[in-house]
């Protein structure tokens, strides 16, 4: 499902999760990583080319982070991040199912589970 841009896209485009296992990485250092990811996806240019980092989630007793962008493809993606330096374990498209009133919690964690999200469930039920 694609998202309505903030910026200048014309039309709607996918959402991106891209999953960073952070072994020994520090909430600073997390949020030093998370400015270079916005900092690379503001020197997006063209309006066929242009990312939008939106946030992510660091997990620090995981070591792992699931930052979200969007953008036309998975490449331009994998592109803002190689130019940040961040690494990356996977890159996924996702559907944003934040603030849907039409989709109840009870089918969005079986859909999570059966991407294998299965980590995330601790932090998304408390």
């Amino acid at each position: 499902m694609c998202r309505e841009r903030p910026r200048s896209y014309p039309r709607p485009v996918p959402s991106f999760l891209v999953f960073r296992d952070l072994p020994g990485v520090t909430r600073d250092q997390y949020a030093a990583a998370q400015r270079a990811a916005a900092d690379a996806a503001s020197h997006t240019g063209g309006a066929d080319r242009e990312v939008t980092y939106q946030g992510g989630f660091f997990l620090p007793a995981a070591a792992r982070a699931i930052c979200i962008f969007d953008a036309e493809t998975a490449a331009d993606v994998i592109a803002v991040n190689e130019l940040a330096g961040l690494p990356t374990t996977s890159i996924v498209e996702a559907i944003d199912l934040r603030g849907r009133p039409d989709v109840p919690s009870s089918l969005l964690l079986p859909a999570l589970r059966s991407m294998g999200v299965a980590f995330l469930e601790g932090v998304l039920c408390g």
